[in-house]
């Protein structure tokens, strides 16, 4: 894996996963990754937003083969991979706190119902 390079959403240029570990937010316990056929397809991807928002770095894989070696080997310097498009995470831990202003039109109470009534 020493030598493997990648693309990366919050780096320009390839990054090799060392340089991955340095780009990490404090909390962050796992190496996030997506798969696409181009960076600029990924840069695009709903899937990437959230990630984006929270400053979290996400390597962007092209070619098949290094999804496969990711999900096999499972771990890097105890770091699990966790593709974004299939597994679940929680990204409130790596957002701060925005406060919300009810003079927009939105009550704070709806904030959370909407999106409850959504889920069910």
């Amino acid at each position: 894996m020493e030598l493997n390079r990648f693309e990366c959403s919050t780096k320009e240029g390839i990054i090799d996963l060392k340089t991955y570990l340095t780009l990490m937010k404090e909390k962050q316990d796992k190496i996030f990754y997506m798969f696409s056929a181009g960076k600029h397809i990924s840069k695009r991807s709903p899937h990437l937003e959230p990630y984006n928002k929270a400053g979290l770095p996400v390597i962007m894989l092209n070619v098949h083969i290094d999804e496969i070696v990711f999900r096999e080997i499972g771990t890097y310097k105890d770091f699990k991979f966790a593709n974004i498009e299939t597994d679940e995470e929680d990204l409130s831990k790596y957002l701060e706190e925005v406060k919300h202003d009810e003079s927009k039109g939105i009550k704070s109470e709806d904030l959370t119902t909407f999106p409850l009534w959504i889920k069910n």
